[in-house]
């Protein structure tokens, strides 16, 4: 088991692409290359770690919930790759040095990093860049008992056409 562990530990240290997780983008006149596969390198580490990242994304932590963000945007497989790097990483650090722990940060991770008020910001000026005026009133919502659609309202602040001036853009 220690020759395992030492030999993962030296394909680590040398670069992480030998375990075939590195991604990659072969791309030529704007035209995407290659069969998907993330190159060279050690396949049955890239197996393990597959395996791993696919028990991983059935749980209900970080990378579990990692795993869903990324497969409900860009596909399964790249969610696997991408969860399966996490792992590669995570095990780097932990062999790398032995006062290292690991704690996992929970499901929640994610969404505790979101800043309400920055995305507010952002969506502010985006439809102000549109050329939309934009008055923000709290809404009432959601109400504690009915949720028909005749009980919800219809949305939470107002949006008014500005004129468009063609000089100012």
């Amino acid at each position: 088991m220690d020759g395992q562990v030492g030999a993962l530990g030296e394909v680590l240290a040398q670069q992480p692409s030998w375990a075939r997780f590195a991604p990659g983008v072969k791309e030529s006149a704007g035209r995407k290359k290659g069969t998907g596969s993330t190159g060279h390198g050690d396949r049955y580490l890239a197996r393990v770690l597959g395996e791993a990242a696919v028990g991983a994304s059935r749980t209900n932590t970080l990378l579990g919930e990692r795993y869903r963000r990324i497969a409900r945007r860009r596909g399964k497989k790249k969610a696997v790759v991408a969860v399966g790097r996490s792992i590669l990483v995570i095990v780097w650090y932990l062999l790398q040095d032995d006062a290292v722990q690991f704690h996992d940060l929970g499901p929640g991770y994610y969404d505790s990093r979101i800043n309400p008020e920055r995305k507010k910001r952002n969506h502010i000026r985006e439809l102000e860049a549109l050329g939309y005026r934009v008055t923000l009133q709290p809404a009432a919502w959601p109400p504690s008992i009915d949720l028909t659609a005749s009980t919800r309202p219809s949305s939470a602040g107002t949006l008014s056409q500005a004129p468009h001036h063609p000089s100012s853009s």
